[in-house]
């Protein structure tokens, strides 16, 4: 039987874009979702989505054994 566990949802916005008390905040949920779960899904931390599916792509290629594309410019 398996058993499911809550994975913790963190906004990293508030560290990006706030003071040191939102940085505090953020810092003591992430350190809290990983001494209990170990997991956490880390969310609006300022990479476009776009990029990620890029990289989500490349990583794709690599571990299907063809080699990454380069820029030769």
């Amino acid at each position: 039987m398996t058993e499911s566990a809550d994975i913790a949802i963190v906004s990293f916005d508030n560290f990006i874009n706030g003071g040191d008390a939102e940085k505090r905040a953020v810092a003591k949920q992430l350190y809290e979702a990983f001494s209990t779960v170990g997991w956490v899904y880390l969310k609006d931390f300022g990479i476009p989505k776009d990029r990620i599916d890029e990289i989500f792509g490349l990583v794709s290629l690599i571990l299907a054994g063809d080699s990454a594309p380069t820029d030769k410019d």
